[in-house]
């Protein structure tokens, strides 16, 4: 649950605690946190949910997901 809470705020293209992230049926667009360029990913079976994609790294990082619940749930 908490890798895809990451995944929601980083749909949130308001949020400044992740990067931005989006697809559509074709590709993925992946901007990081800090960052102008957007990686854009050719979709794929083998390549959705990929652990080397920057969206995923950042997504199953315990760092950013504690901060992502603390942000949603007021917890840690």
């Amino acid at each position: 649950i908490a890798h895809e809470m990451v995944h929601i705020d980083q749909m949130r293209h308001d949020s400044n605690d992740t990067g931005n992230f989006a697809y559509d049926n074709e590709n993925m667009y992946y901007t990081p946190k800090g960052s102008n360029k957007t990686i854009k990913t050719q979709r794929g079976d083998n390549v959705d949910g990929s652990p080397g994609l920057k969206q995923e790294k950042e997504a199953n990082d315990p760092k950013v997901q504690k901060k992502i619940k603390k942000k949603y749930n007021g917890r840690s």
